[in-house]
């Protein structure tokens, strides 16, 4: 009676260990579930899932937008980086809690045989529970380590996405550098343009005020010319006045020598 209560509380002992085991184990699939539930993403559904742009240019947009983006970039591979990281701790808990699944059951394989019994000669060769309690265990450990070969390979797969991502930063970087030295180069080059287009101004004022100076010069000049052709006219009356008066001079000085040599006979006569 004694030996079966104490096998009894052996079977007791081993069923809710076992019990235990398939609680920790069903929480160990779920939190695998959890790390594998997310889908493998291709590079255009990262892309995509980012939201960032496509490899073909994108058409030039402001330093603000430009530098938005590649901060978006640069949080985006931390992101990833440290769901990595978290991936490779949560695998390491995983093995050290096989290893220790590992170590309990060498103990239980050492642990030394009670007394003899009914239920331990039927436990002994072979150890029923034992090998049933293994076996589970095994399988359980391999369900395990392929679904963390499968975890392994979709990190594999996170990190090939990261460092596309990674070098389709350095890409941008790059034609951002690029953009930036042609923006420096158009800004030099219109600054040339600017200082062309205020010399033409300048030329162009000029040419105003110069237009403005040679019409009033203009309207002096047609004003000394209408003075000079009236000077003209007045000269060809007083030229022609003149004529007249020497014309009329000279009559009058015949006239006076008519009158004196009349007079210079009248007086000889008397």
């Amino acid at each position: 009676m004694e030996a079966f209560q104490k096998s009894t509380s052996v079977l007791w002992e081993t069923g809710n260990y076992l019990a235990q085991l398939e609680r920790e184990n069903e929480l160990i699939e779920k939190q695998l579930q959890e790390l594998l539930g997310t889908p493998v993403l291709t590079e255009e559904e990262t892309i995509k899932q980012y939201d960032l742009p496509y490899r073909t240019p994108s058409p030039p947009s402001s330093n603000r937008m430009k530098t938005d983006r590649e901060s978006l970039y640069q949080q985006q591979v931390s992101y990833l980086e440290n769901r990595i990281e978290n991936y490779i701790d949560q695998i390491k808990s995983l093995e050290n809690t096989i290893k220790e699944k590992d170590n309990y059951i060498s103990q239980l394989e050492k642990r030394p045989q009670r007394a003899a019994s009914p239920m331990r000669e039927i436990m002994r060769d072979p150890p029923v529970i034992q090998t049933v309690f293994a076996a589970n265990l095994k399988r359980r450990e391999k369900e395990l380590e392929r679904k963390i070969v499968e975890y392994e390979k979709k990190m594999g797969e996170e990190r090939k996405a990261m460092q596309r991502l990674q070098n389709l930063n350095r890409n941008l970087l790059g034609k951002f550098k690029e953009a930036q030295e042609r923006e420096s180069d158009i800004k030099g080059k219109m600054e040339k343009v600017y200082i062309r287009e205020a010399r033409a101004n300048n030329l162009i004022e000029e040419n105003q005020h110069l237009n403005i100076i040679n019409r009033e010069l203009h309207e002096k000049v047609e004003g000394l010319t209408s003075e000079l052709s009236k000077m003209h006219e007045n000269y060809n009356l007083l030229l022609s006045t003149s004529i007249d008066f020497e014309e009329k001079s000279q009559e009058l000085y015949h006239l006076n020598q008519v009158l004196n040599q009349k007079l210079q006979t009248l007086l000889k006569n008397n």
